[in-house]
């Protein structure tokens, strides 16, 4: 004859996962029109065409992030923020997005990756002068 228990439990030890998203950061740096030198933090003409590069990086894989969406938003003076350009880190995880000073006055550039399912968002934040 089968022996029943009813009621009777194994208990185990509680374990507790933490899981977390990855972290990221932006590395940003623009350059002039030819390639040649950096320009961040410097005066430049008004009219002055100028090239970003930037990548977004996540030193949770020691890796570029692929296929993201990468946010540009720009502040003239103390004016408001305003968006003006959306790239993609596409394949590489590198972007490139190329500008024109106007009009004269401290311009600061924010990039800005809102973060997803796995990754964290970050921000990084650049200016040039315009006279």
């Amino acid at each position: 004859m089968p022996i029943l228990y009813e009621h009777v439990f194994s208990k185990s030890p509680e374990r507790v996962v933490t899981v977390a998203k990855k972290p990221t950061s932006l590395v940003i740096d623009l350059l002039n029109e030819g390639k040649t030198a950096s320009i961040k933090d410097t005066t430049q003409w008004v009219g002055t065409p100028f090239v970003v590069y930037g990548s977004l990086w996540s030193s949770a894989t020691g890796a570029y992030v692929k296929d993201k969406t990468v946010r540009l938003m720009k502040r003239v003076n103390t004016g408001a923020w305003t968006e003006i350009a959306k790239v993609s880190t596409g394949t590489s995880g590198i972007f490139e997005w190329k500008g024109t000073l106007s009009p004269a006055g401290t311009h600061t550039y924010q990039w800005i990756f809102d973060g997803d399912d796995e990754y964290e968002g970050c921000a990084k934040a650049v200016r040039l002068f315009a006279r």
